[in-house]
C-alpha cells in the first residue's frame, strides 16, 4: 500500500475481522443450540475455533486485498481528517443553550396543558 493512511486502514480492517469473528462465533453457537446436526458438528474443536477464525481471515483478506475497498477507506480517512472539530468552549455553550431551550419549551407546554385541562373540566362541569 503506497497511501499514507495504510496503517489506519489495516487496523480498521483488523477490527472488522475481529468483529466478524465475534459475530460468527455467536451465530454458530446460536445455530448449534437450535439444531442438533449443527450442534454435533460445532462440538468439535476445529469447528468451534477454526470456523470463526476462518470467517475472520476471509473477511480481513477480502477487505485488505480489494483495491476498491482500500481506495474507498483511504478517501473516507482523508475526508475525515478535513473535518473541523468544535472546541470545548463551543460545545459547553451549545449544551447550555439546548438545556435552556428545553426548559423554556417544557414550561410553555406545561402552561398549555394546565390551561387546556382546566378548560375541559370547566366545559364538562
Amino acid at each position: 500500500m503506497e497511501n499514507k493512511n495504510g496503517k489506519i486502514i489495516t487496523v480498521s480492517f483488523l477490527l472488522m475481522a475481529a468483529l466478524a469473528l465475534l459475530v460468527s462465533r455467536v451465530l454458530f453457537e446460536t445455530a448449534s443450540a437450535a439444531y442438533g446436526p449443527i450442534a454435533k458438528f460445532y462440538s468439535q474443536d476445529i469447528a468451534k475455533h477454526g470456523l470463526p477464525m476462518l470467517v475472520a481471515l476471509i473477511t480481513f483478506a477480502s477487505l485488505q486485498f480489494n483495491k476498491g475497498v482500500v481506495k474507498w477507506a483511504d478517501e473516507v480517512i482523508t475526508e475525515t481528517m478535513k473535518v473541523v472539530w468544535v472546541s470545548k468552549k463551543d460545545i459547553v455553550a451549545m449544551t447550555i443553550v439546548t438545556i435552556v431551550m428545553v426548559m423554556i419549551s417544557s414550561v410553555v407546554l406545561m402552561v398549555f396543558d394546565f390551561a387546556s385541562s382546566n378548560a375541559v373540566k370547566l366545559i364538562l362541569n
